[in-house]
């Protein structure tokens, strides 16, 4: 898990690093995403995300989001909210259409405990590929598909730390902000 954390503030930091000039593009963006989890069949998390997001490269950007998680399991369902920067790379880029490979990591509060056995304070990871098609001058429309970790990082002993991992997919929509500012 540490290694894992590292990896996820390394590409955080080198996104970030790159673009010292504010002059690219900005988006607003809103999406949902639906995941199962990989070890337990009945248990599945919905998301909520709304962030900002800062293309000063044409091949990545950075931003961050706020997001809203539900997560189900028999006989436990916590909601949670949480804080996390990102980072996208754009591995193709066309006019109407482009494909990326994306990294978020943040925290997250939950209520009641989750994983059963869990805490209330935990770290969240995710990983998504996916791409997106101009709809409008402004907007465009995304999907992806996305791996989800959620663990509290044993900071209450490693008995108490049940990790949460999914797969799943991804929609939503970007708005361009440039002119808003």
């Amino acid at each position: 898990m540490h290694k894992r954390a590292i990896c996820v503030i390394v590409l955080l930091a080198a996104g970030m690093s790159s673009s010292a000039r504010w002059k690219g593009d900005k988006y607003l963006y809103a999406e949902t995403a639906y995941l199962k989890e990989m070890d337990y069949i009945n248990s599945s998390q919905w998301m909520l995300n709304a962030g900002i997001e800062y293309i000063g490269n044409p091949l990545k950007s950075f931003g961050c989001e706020l997001n809203i998680w539900h997560y189900y399991e028999p006989g436990n369902t916590s909601v949670g909210i949480g804080l996390r920067p990102m980072t996208k790379y754009y591995l193709w880029r066309a006019k109407r259409f482009r494909v990326f490979i994306e990294v978020k990591g943040g925290v997250i509060y939950v209520t009641p405990d989750f994983p059963d056995g869990g805490s209330q304070f935990n770290f969240t990871f995710s990983s998504s590929a996916g791409g997106d098609v101009r709809i409008s001058d402004r907007a465009r429309l995304m999907v992806a598909a996305r791996y989800a970790h959620m663990s509290n990082w044993n900071l209450y002993g490693a008995d108490n730390n049940p990790t949460w991992d999914g797969l799943g997919y991804v929609a939503g929509i970007i708005w361009n902000i440039n002119n808003w500012f």
